[in-house]
């Protein structure tokens, strides 16, 4: 991909109605790091955006890169075949994604959660997250399930 190349993020809804498979020894190395790469471009592209997960930009590979830091050499975190293990704690989030342009919702999040996930060297790792990042890593999992914000988020326009 040119450095330059603009990508797209999907706002169609109907494209995250499916839960996308595991990705396994049928995809390559090559198209998971153009799914990568493609992916760190629209959250450069889209700086209010903490997380993309490959279904948003048109790949149907299970698979989402994070906003981690401002540093250069940690920006991102990129989680293959994520897979929520535990979770603890209930609190109401506001969130946005930019797969619904102009919509914020209201819903139910975990306080924790312990994530098992592969690494782009094919590592399998885990980790506890909390807070805000734990909300961006659960909203990133729904929506590889095919579940979407839409599909039981409050929307706050509906509300006033």
């Amino acid at each position: 991909m040119k450095a330059n190349q603009h990508v797209s993020i999907i706002t169609d809804s109907e494209v995250f109605s499916e839960r996308v498979q595991e990705i396994n020894s049928s995809n390559s190395f090559e198209q998971i790091k153009h799914c990568v790469s493609r992916l760190k471009r629209a959250l450069y592209e889209n700086k209010d955006c903490a997380a993309v997960c490959a279904p948003q930009i048109g790949e149907n590979l299970r698979l989402f890169v994070v906003r981690t830091s401002k540093d250069q050499d940690e920006r991102f975190k990129v989680f293959l075949n994520p897979m929520i293990i535990n979770s603890e704690g209930l609190h109401m989030s506001r969130e946005a994604n930019p797969s619904f342009p102009g919509k914020e919702f209201i819903i139910p999040r975990k306080n924790k959660l312990h994530l098992a996930y592969q690494t782009i060297e094919g590592r399998v790792e885990s980790d506890s997250y909390l807070g805000a990042y734990a909300e961006v890593i659960q909203q990133m999992v729904e929506m590889l399930d095919g579940i979407t914000l839409e599909d039981y988020g409050l929307d706050l326009d509906d509300v006033g």
